[in-house]
Parts: structure tokens; sequence; C-alpha cells
């Protein structure tokens, strides 16, 4: 807290002695004639919490009280300030405190004392530690950062970031918990993100370029951990203005909310709307010029801008498949998985699904062909191994005296129990557009835990205004959709169908080309996951009676792959009745033919098995 913070009543007698004619309500606001300019009318306004007092007529400025002091009798700060001392009935300062505006406390968790950042008069910042024998140490060598106010952060779930400590002492005045980082702009270090996580932030840019740069900065470092991060500009701020001189000139919390409502998502395609004066106007390519220092300042030094792992996406259904993909499917990415139709497309995608919520991580599935409960119970009955058409024969009667019915019916229990308390969200909205998918997205990602987003499947979405021919509507949605994933820094999956070109030629293998709409797609997506049968298992299993029921070996294949090895091959078992996929293994590949866990198997020579 800052140490020469006024009460309410110390700045209730300061305006009685120096506007004795302004009125004071019980309200946030007063208003009274300008002590300034001699005013006559209403026209200065004084906010009853923070003493911050605004003419509206001549002088258009605005005064906090020891700034008004210094107006109204010429005198410099140390002669205000001790002014404005004796009017409130306080100890005249002492010299060594005689320039000094505020000292701000950083605390621990428990509110213990760590640091203090000091303002002195014309901005000068001094910053210090206590030592053990009471006194002060005068640097911070050794002290890690904590966001100011902490305790304050902690307990809620709405912060809002600002450039100084007393913009945010202003905002918590008013009922916001807000903070800042020590040092002022450009020193927002990435230790403070773990304290911003599951939160809203509302990042607000004092109205400069330097401002604007910080802003940026927090945006990025706290997006991957904060609910949601929203850039807040705030409405006719004078040049190098910030909230507080926002909140002076008549800014209220209700305009305040309705501005942070009205705000976009942060992400990697934000723009500043208002423009900065000619002088501080940055270049419009600016925001998307990055520098190695700057990197590397992002994600806190050399050592963790080369730390790959903790750079790593989200897993697929598959180990070897993830770490193909250069670590999983990663932040603004699309990733496509496409075969023709009956080869098992949405199984696999929900696999995928499955695979990222047992790592308690969210997923939004929009399913344009099944409904909701169709898709919950086939992904029990995947993680289950329950054939659901034997199920539903068995419920019906044909044996009723089955041992397997309870079994099974158990089991589909059990992990429908399980899945229950994972965050996985299905719509099942047909021919929805990609706005509407982003609208949704957006609405739930401020609101609940979002990491993935799966579309089932491509060919089923609508393209918003007159399209001609599949060509140009599938650019349009994958364009757009490449969008979303990069406004919101998550991964999409996409399902497609194929033109079945590899059908009509006789062949069984398939390529990107085969995609319809695959120009775009290909250009747009990080990862083209084709499925497609293996020719002579196929033939096998059709000669033996087991095609229908599986398992049927298959073949993952990786026609594009931006972050790792392209052209790799994953074979898989396709277990029909379950409606999954296993990995081949040594012992599948030699006849026993039961899906199991992964190991190594053996693969054609001409092929790369992941």
């Amino acid at each position: 807290m800052p140490m020469f913070e006024l009460t309410f009543s110390e700045i209730s007698a300061y305006y009685n002695a120096r506007v004795p004619a302004m009125a004071q309500p019980d309200k946030r606001e007063w208003r009274g004639p300008c002590p300034v300019h001699n005013g006559t009318g209403l026209n200065f306004s004084v906010q009853s919490q923070t003493g911050f007092g605004h003419c509206h007529s001549q002088c258009k400025k605005g005064w906090d009280v020891i700034g008004l002091e210094m107006a109204l009798s010429g005198s410099d700060f140390a002669t205000a300030k001790a002014a404005v001392f004796s009017i409130i009935g306080r100890p005249a300062p002492t010299r060594e405190d005689a320039d000094v505006e505020a000292c701000y406390d950083y605390v621990d968790e428990a509110g213990r004392l760590l640091y203090q950042v000091v303002r002195k008069h014309g901005k000068k910042f001094v910053q210090r530690r206590p030592d053990s024998a009471g006194g002060w140490i005068w640097n911070l060598k050794g002290t890690s950062p904590v966001p100011y106010r902490l305790p304050e952060v902690i307990a809620s779930r709405f912060v809002a970031v600002v450039e100084g400590e007393k913009d945010a002492g202003n905002l918590y005045r008013i009922g916001i918990t807000a903070t800042c980082n020590n040092g002022g702009a450009g020193k927002f270090s990435p230790e403070l993100a773990k304290w911003f996580t599951g939160k809203h932030v509302a990042v607000l840019p004092d109205f400069d370029a330097p401002g604007r740069e910080h802003a940026l900065k927090v945006a990025d470092l706290l997006s991957p951990v904060a609910a949601s991060v929203k850039i807040i500009e705030l409405p006719d701020l004078p040049p190098k203005g910030d909230v507080s001189d926002w909140l002076a000139a008549g800014g209220t919390v209700d305009q305040l909310r309705n501005l942070f409502r009205r705000a976009p998502i942060f992400s990697d395609t934000f723009e500043f709307q208002i423009p900065l004066s000619p002088a501080g106007e940055p270049t419009p390519d600016e925001r998307y010029l990055h520098t190695f220092p700057r990197e590397m300042d992002l994600a806190g030094g050399v050592d963790k801008f080369w730390d790959l792992p903790a750079q790593e996406g989200i897993p697929t259904a598959f180990p070897r498949l993830t770490r193909s993909l250069g670590g999983g499917m990663r932040k603004g990415e699309i990733y496509i998985i496409g075969g023709n139709q009956g080869s098992g497309k949405t199984s696999l995608a929900l696999q995928f699904a499955l695979a990222v919520l047992r790592k308690t991580l969210g997923v939004l599935y929009f399913s344009m062909e099944m409904s909701a409960r169709d898709v919950f119970q086939r992904m029990a009955a995947i993680e289950a191994r329950v054939d659901l058409l034997e199920f539903r024969d068995l419920q019906k009667g044909a044996a009723i005296f089955s041992i397997d019915l309870p079994e099974m019916k158990q089991r589909l229990i059990d992990q429908s129990r399980e899945l229950s308390r994972f965050p996985l969200l299905v719509s099942t909205k047909s021919s929805v557009t990609p706005e509407h998918i982003g609208e949704a997205c957006h609405r739930i990602k401020s609101r609940s835990r979002l990491d993935l987003i799966i579309v089932d499947h491509m060919q089923l979405m609508a393209a918003t205004g007159s399209v001609r021919g599949d060509y140009e509507k599938f650019t349009t949605i994958s364009r757009t959709m490449k969008q979303i994933a990069m406004e919101l820094a998550l991964p999409v999956l996409l399902v497609s169908q194929t033109s079945r070109n590899n059908t009509t030629d006789r062949r069984s293998e398939l390529e990107v080309s085969d995609l319809r709409g695959s120009g775009a797609i290909e250009e747009d997506a990080a990862a083209c996951m084709l499925i497609y049968e293996d020719k002579e298992d196929r033939a096998h299993t059709f000669q033996a009676g087991t095609y229908a029921i599986g398992p049927v070996k298959t073949w993952l294949k990786l026609g594009k792959n931006r972050y790792g090895l392209q052209g790799m091959y994953l074979p898989l078992f396709h277990s029909k009745k379950y409606t999954r996929f296993d990995v081949v293994t040594d012992e599948t590949e030699r006849g026993v033919r039961q899906p199991a866990g992964e190991a190594e198997s053996k693969m054609p020579q001409r092929r790369k098995s992941v």
C-alpha cells in the first residue's frame, strides 16, 4: 500500500478547505467550481475514493491532491506536500520523505514484505528490500519478482494488469483487483505468469508506443495460462495517458466492464483500434516483427527458449504419432484426418479427443453427423472395448441368459462415470459456418477450459456468403478455421472426406491431393493424416469372413507434416466392432490378431513406420 495514500476523510477534509463551495454527497463523484481557474459552474469533478480532480471546462486536465495543491499555490512538490499534510492533520513529512510520493509494498502469499518500490516526485523510482536489522538494502539482487498486491491477485478470478502501482491502487479503490510488475514498462517477467493461471485478465495499456508494446508482451506471456486475456483500449486518453487519467476524467466501473465485454480475446492477430498520435504511431507491420532478443525474453531466457519439450503441443491418440508431429498438436495450427467414407475417421477423431481428455484438457467436439448421446456412447464403448451392436442384441433378449451382458454393462457404466468428469462439450448444430464455430469457441473459452476443437466433418460445414464450387467453399472454410486457431491459440482438428479418386483408379493408398478442396487444406494444415485399409489385409479378412468386425490392418499416413518427418506410416488395426484403432504389434502381425498396446512392428520395406 502507498505510504501516503489518503483516506476518504482526509480527501474530504482537503476539498472542504480548498473548494468549500463543492457539495460532498454520499456518492463516488463530487461536483463543484474549478478552484484553478476560479470557475462558477459545476465543471470540476472529484472522485471521492481517489481524490482525483478534473476540470471539464477551461483547464481540461486533472490532478491528484498534491498536484492540485501545486497548481493552486504555485509551489514545488515538497512544499505542496507539507501543505496538504497540514490541512488533513498529518505530521509534517521528514526531510528524507519530502520528495517521496509513495512507497509500494510487494508481498508474498501470506502478506510478508519482500521488497518496496519507492516513487519520488518527477516519476523517479528506486527499489529496496528489508535487511535483518530493520533497515533497507537498495537493490533487489537475489529477490524473485511477484505481482503487486499478490494476495488480492490470488483471491480474485478477474485481474486487471496495468503499468504502474498508482494505477493499480486507483482501480483497487473502485473495487477492481489490479496489479502490475515492478520496474515499469517492458519489465514483466515470465516468472509472474504462474500467478495468473485460470484467471480472466484485462490488460490496460498506457496511451503510447512503449505502453502498447508492454501490453502485448504481458498478453503474450499470460495467454497460455490464463482463462482469457483481453487488451482494453480506453477511449479519449491524452497522449501518454493511463487508466488513472481516464478515471480522473470521469471513467466508471460500469464503463470499464462494458469495454471488457466488448473487447476481443487476445491472439496473435490482435490489432489496436485507436490510433496513437502521429509521432508515436507504429507502422502497421511492427506488431508482426520479431527479434531474437524479444523472443528469448518472452520465453524467459535463452535456456527456456531452447527448452523444446516445454513447447510441445497436446497429445494425439498414439505416442509415436505425437512424437512424429514434433511433440503433438500445436497452438494456432489446424490438423486434418482424411479418409474415404466408412474408413473410421470419426472413431479416430474420438480417440484423439479421449487422449486429450485423459490429460484433463478441454475439448469442444462439433458433431454434424451423430447426436450428442451417440458421441458419448461411442466414446465410452471405445474405452470399454464393448461391441454396441452385440450389447443391444443382448439387451433385446436374444441371449437373455448371457453371462456377458452384466460385464459389458458394468464396463460401459464405469467408463461413462469416468468420462463425465472430463471437460468435454459436444455441439450438434448442423451445417455450421466457421464464423459460428469462432463465436462459440470464443464464448466458451472465456468461461471454461478449452484446449482442442474437433470438427466432424469439414464437408458438412457451410461457408458464409456466396461461393462457387467446392474448391472456393473449402478454401474459405480452411482459411477461416486457421484464423480461429490462431486467434484462440489452440489446435483445431478437422475431419475431411476424400474425393475417392483412389477408388476409381484402383489405388488403395491415399494422397493429400485426394482430399476434397486439397489445395487450400494442404496450405493451411500443419499436418494431414490419411487413413486407408491395407489392400492385402482387406482381401484376407474378406476371405476369412471377419472384415465386418475386424480387426483390419489400416495405415495412418502423414501426407504432410510441417513440424516433423513427412511420408511416415503408422500401422494400425481397426477393430470395427469396438470402433477403435490400436497400433499393430509383432504379435498381431504374426496372425494372433488381437489389439494390444504399442510395440515395434515390422513394416514393408518401401515404407517407414512411425
